[in-house]
């Protein structure tokens, strides 16, 4: 399959950088919906599980606001599979972020048009539910370099 773009949104900062943001689902087949950013449309926030400034593997969240235009319209993003839906960000032109929207839409019951937030994770959080399985479903076994290991880990969550 493939990913095909479902939802995408464009804004500008005050600096008057471009932003992109494209909501991928792999397989979809429609055609793509523009949604309109909200007032604060993006911000990212660095996150660890431990208490070291200098960790050097730290999660990025992305939460996307989006002006919802009517009730429920943007229920399709909620699945109970992490990585269902691919985020893009780019600013420029050039890709500043790559994840996955986590899959707790809510919204609430107001009247519309209304904020929502979406928000979405390199993946990196979700390799502690993945077995380290080869493509056949088995175990590795033998050396491998750290760069091959990297390579395997990363691949599991669509970043090769």
């Amino acid at each position: 399959m493939a990913w095909n773009e479902v939802y995408n949104i464009k804004f500008a900062d005050i600096e008057n950088n471009s932003w992109y943001i494209y909501i991928y689902k792999d397989g979809y087949a429609g055609t793509s919906k523009s949604l309109t950013a909200a007032g604060n449309p993006l911000k990212f926030e660095i996150t660890s599980e431990e208490d070291d400034l200098f960790s050097s593997i730290n999660e990025t969240k992305a939460t996307i606001g989006v002006i919802n235009p009517s009730s429920f319209s943007l229920v399709d993003l909620y699945n109970e599979n992490d990585m269902t839906y691919k985020v893009n960000i780019l600013k420029n032109g050039t890709t500043y972020y790559t994840g996955y929207l986590t899959p707790d839409y809510s919204e609430e019951y107001t009247l519309t048009p209304n904020l929502i937030q979406l928000k979405a994770n390199t993946g990196l959080s979700l390799l502690k539910n993945l077995d380290y399985l080869d493509a056949s479903g088995n175990y590795y076994n033998g050396r491998m370099s750290e760069a091959t290991i990297l390579y395997n880990i990363l691949s599991k969550i669509g970043y090769t």
